[in-house]
């Protein structure tokens, strides 16, 4: 016989990170898309991209002028060619279409400031998402690089999602910091290299665990990981070497 009132009820309060979540996520993507329609100058690697995209939507492939391109993995290039594909512009003229694309980067860069504030607040609590969003949204150099059709937003909101897997759900009062309360692995049972290693880990009544359990989590975070080093290689430095480091 369980007692109904002892489960637990969600209250106002736990929703309120989710709202703040949003919330820099629109700020963000009006900081980005201000005037995106008025930001004439072009930046070489933005026609060069653009070129690229129009070369796989014609069946060529990763190619810049009739050569195949190999400076920088095709996972952006990829999906570029899916955003002009679900949302084409019948202008074909270079500058209109390279406004049209950043408009992808800028909701890019929307989803960048709303994952960067879970992944604080997970790890830091509320002071940890508030700047960590707050610094991404307000900077100069950020909101010039995520308004133009460059690989890094993307590349940094494949990496955020990883490490948004990593920390755990949103929900819950305590954050990864909270973790230093845990007591230590009681014990590692090895069992050969076909059954691997299992570990145990017993929370105090009230906290949230947020270390990562069983393998579809670490398949996600892989793939998540994977498709920023597909994008740009140099996500490398912020994947796998941190998670090597830990």
């Amino acid at each position: 016989h369980r007692d109904l009132h002892s489960f637990p009820t969600r209250r106002s309060s736990d929703l309120l990170p989710a709202v703040v979540l949003a919330g820099f996520g629109a700020l963000t993507a009006y900081l980005r898309f201000f005037e995106l329609g008025r930001s004439y100058d072009i930046f070489i690697d933005e026609v060069t991209y653009l070129r690229i995209a129009q070369s796989l939507l014609a069946g060529k492939g990763v190619s810049l002028y009739g050569q195949p391109f190999y400076l920088h993995p095709p996972g952006f290039f990829l999906l570029e060619a899916a955003f002009l594909k679900a949302m084409p512009l019948h202008n074909g003229q270079l500058i209109p279409q390279i406004l049209h694309m950043r408009e992808f980067n800028a909701g890019s860069a929307a989803l960048c400031a709303a994952v960067l504030f879970y992944v604080g607040y997970r790890i830091q609590g509320w002071v940890g998402g508030l700047i960590a969003s707050g610094l991404f949204a307000f900077d100069p150099f950020a909101t010039q690089i995520n308004s133009e059709v460059l690989l890094y937003t993307t590349t940094l909101l494949w990496s955020l999602i990883g490490l948004a897997l990593l920390v755990g759900p949103l929900s819950g009062r305590a954050s990864i910091a909270a973790r230093a309360r845990l007591p230590r692995l009681s014990r590692v049972r090895r069992r050969g290299w076909r059954r691997g290693w299992q570990r145990r880990l017993t929370p105090p009544r009230g906290v949230t665990a947020s270390i990562p359990v069983g393998w579809p989590r670490l398949m996600l975070v892989g793939l998540a990981f994977g498709a920023s080093l597909v994008t740009d290689d140099f996500a490398f430095f912020v994947t796998l070497l941190p998670v090597a480091v830990c």
